[in-house]
């Protein structure tokens, strides 16, 4: 199914839309990598901040390293972080982040006060952290659309969620 944003809408993009598009994973990748093409070709205003690019190339790297060791995804990080010298094997990853870099992706700047609120949105909405930020980035821009595939922000008031769904 699409990810039926309509074009000149601004967004927030969640990390797990930006892995669909690396890592195959059916049937979410598809609409995400469409939906990646036309915020490139300028017809959707998309934002990202610093820890979402983050979290997506870490799990870019997870997913490459399973795939090319042929292990499982638990203890995946902690076998990686005892065998470091196989992260230099690695390149999907640092592909992945000069491709997202070069998409038109804006960035949002995060700061010690959009942390701090992030902390009381987590607190008064049960959020994890990470989550919490994009919703304290999004109040602070007056963003209401995200783009993501996580269920945890449907109960949030004031954003439009859209899912690759």
């Amino acid at each position: 199914m699409p990810l039926n944003v309509p074009d000149r809408t601004t967004c927030f993009v969640d990390a797990n839309i930006l892995y669909y598009h690396f890592v195959a994973t059916p049937p979410f990748s598809e609409p995400c990598s469409d939906f990646l093409q036309r915020v490139a070709d300028g017809l959707i205003k998309a934002f990202v901040s610093t820890h979402v690019l983050a979290e997506a190339i870490h799990k870019i790297m997870v997913a490459e390293a399973a795939a090319k060791f042929g292990l499982n995804r638990a203890g995946l990080v902690n076998w990686l972080q005892h065998h470091r010298m196989r992260i230099t094997e690695l390149e999907l990853f640092r592909e992945a982040c000069f491709e997202l870099l070069a998409i038109g992706l804006r960035e949002i700047p995060m700061d010690a006060a959009t942390l701090r609120s992030a902390t009381d949105i987590a607190k008064q909405m049960g959020l994890l952290t990470n989550d919490a930020i994009i919703v304290a980035l999004m109040q602070s821009h007056h963003i209401v659309n995200l783009v993501t595939n996580d269920e945890d922000f449907i109960a949030i008031p004031g954003i439009t969620i859209w899912q690759p769904r």
